[in-house]
């Protein structure tokens, strides 16, 4: 690389820079969770909490951001994963765990019954029972049930769930990983999950498990080859924030005594 080449990548990367602290890429805030307070930037999501290799916008690490400080999630413990396939939208994924100890610790929260569908294969009669167990040479796990009940409604959520809807499968059609080991589970905990936000909307809006997220067919193949990633320089316009330099301190905002709004426009 000439002289002249190095100073206009230099003067490219503050360019970036520059754009990056004018949009609050670098700004820390403040945000009150379950767990205690933190303080989090769009900078700490994209350095210590997303996929190196994902291609993560700064518009998704807002958007999750906003996600954590809306339902009050601690992404470093856990409670929130921003997960990327490729250029396809980022999803953000709530805890599991998370989404249990809101709903026990709600004073309405009268419990919860679920467990899975299956088929036999010799008659094709259906039963909804309760756990995950089946006897796989003898039935077909075709989907998962949940029921939620609230002391203050009188009448409980139920949901059921196909399991063809859910499942998550591989460029050549056949499930993956844990769809494979762990069928039951997934569609078990897709089922929860979904009854709990339906009964609960107000604290567990937009939260979504693992086991709902689709990873593309085609994402998932290509992640088991290996890929050759050519670094290059981005226009002003489209700013990748990937190789920035060091930020100075930024201005801590607390928001601990500002009104949250309803985050669910950012899933």
């Amino acid at each position: 690389m000439t002289n002249t080449q190095q100073q206009n990548h230099l003067a490219e990367l503050h360019n970036q820079h520059q754009i990056a602290v004018q949009e609050g890429y670098y700004q820390v805030h403040k945000i009150e969770t379950d767990s205690g307070t933190i303080e989090l930037s769009m900078a700490q999501i994209r350095d210590f909490l997303v996929d190196p290799k994902a291609n993560v916008t700064p518009q998704e690490l807002l958007m999750f951001l906003k996600l954590c400080q809306h339902q009050k999630l601690n992404p470093f413990i856990k409670d929130a994963y921003l997960i990327k396939f490729g250029d396809q939208p980022a999803s953000m994924v709530v805890s599991k765990d998370v989404a249990f100890k809101r709903a026990f610790a709600n004073p309405n929260y009268d419990g919860m019954e679920s467990g899975v569908v299956v088929m036999n294969k010799e008659t094709g009669q259906l039963d909804q029972r309760k756990g995950t167990l089946y006897i796989k040479s003898r039935e077909e796990l075709v989907g998962a049930w949940a029921t939620v009940w609230r002391k203050d409604i009188p009448r409980p959520t139920e949901v059921v769930v196909n399991f063809e809807e859910f499942v998550q499968k591989k460029k050549d059609g056949t499930p993956n990983t844990n769809w494979t080991n762990r069928p039951a589970v997934m569609i078990h905990k897709v089922a929860e999950s979904t009854a709990l936000r339906k009964a609960f909307p107000e604290t567990h809006q937009g939260m979504y498990d693992e086991s709902e997220v689709m990873e593309p067919q085609e994402q998932q193949s290509k992640s088991s080859k290996n890929v050759v990633y050519e670094q290059k320089v981005e226009p002003a316009d489209k700013v990748s924030y990937a190789n920035r330099p060091n930020p100075k301190p930024a201005e801590v905002i607390d928001y601990s005594n500002v009104e949250l709004q309803d985050a669910s426009h950012l899933l």
